[in-house]
């Protein structure tokens, strides 16, 4: 069995200028090849899927993984979009998902939006860490800090 695996990526019009040129088939192939399976639509879906199985065995076979995704959870509206990102890539590398926020005792005029995103990581399969702090950017960090080191801060 192969200890490497490398992925050649071409765009799908180079492959077909390569065919074209004699570097993939005997020219007396290439009217066939250009009719049959050397079509644009053809070679970009093999290319996704090329790709995908890349980054697939990549996620389960990769010795340094992450072990933990952690996000920062905000008042944002953008937020959503982070915790959605990142639930997602922790499902792909089949990692531990945190969320964690701060809660401090000022008032915040996004606390609404703050609640439904704290929900939205609880519904994602988040562990959802509620941090004490005046300054959520160094509870944050230090959370970062004290966690292992094979974990993504991510925040949104």
């Amino acid at each position: 069995m192969a200890n490497q695996v490398k992925l050649i990526d071409i765009e799908p019009n180079d492959l077909i200028n390569r065919l074209k040129i004699g570097k993939i088939y005997a020219r007396n192939h290439i009217r066939q090849a250009l009719a049959n399976f050397f079509k644009s639509e053809n070679l970009t879906t093999l290319r996704e899927l090329a790709l995908r199985k890349m980054t697939l065995r990549l996620a389960t076979n990769s010795k340094v993984g992450t072990d933990r995704l952690l996000v920062c959870l905000s008042g944002s509206k953008s937020n959503e979009r982070v915790i959605r990102s990142a639930a997602q890539m922790a499902q792909a590398f089949n990692s531990d998902f945190i969320a964690v926020y701060v809660k401090n005792n000022q008032f915040n005029k996004w606390e609404e939006n703050l609640n439904n995103n704290i929900s939205l990581a609880h519904q994602l399969g988040a562990k959802v860490i509620k941090l004490q702090g005046e300054n959520p950017s160094s509870a944050n960090y230090r959370v970062c800090q004290r966690k292992q080191r094979n974990q993504n801060c991510t925040w949104g």
